[in-house]
């Protein structure tokens, strides 16, 4: 079964191939995704787009924007963009709750 985390960096890293097409090499594309270490920002953060705006020679919020514009996803409630670049990410409410309801039935 995948992990959450893995489930994100891919839908992410999905999204900025979509967004950049043959600008980047598939490498370039994967996403860095990690927990957010305060909860306040979200349950997840990108900074991929820090890098990204060296390799292609852009403000890093306008390529976290092209980003989000790429992503779509039930599993979020809130998508924003955060200081210089970072992406934040929000589960959304139902989500969380089917992921329990899945963890308690493999439990039972």
């Amino acid at each position: 079964m995948e992990t959450l985390l893995a489930a994100f960096r891919r839908q992410v890293t999905e999204s900025i191939a979509r967004a950049f097409g043959n600008a980047l090499s598939s490498d370039e594309a994967m996403a860095d995704m990690a927990p957010c270490a305060q909860e306040e920002f979200g349950h997840y953060q990108c900074n991929s787009a820090l890098r990204l705006s060296k390799l292609l020679k852009q403000n890093p919020r306008v390529i976290a924007q092209q980003i989000i514009d790429h992503f779509h996803s039930p599993m979020c409630s809130k998508v924003e963009i955060a200081g210089p670049g970072f992406i934040n990410f929000t589960l959304s409410s139902p989500f969380l709750s089917e992921q329990l309801q899945e963890q308690l039935s493999d439990r039972f």
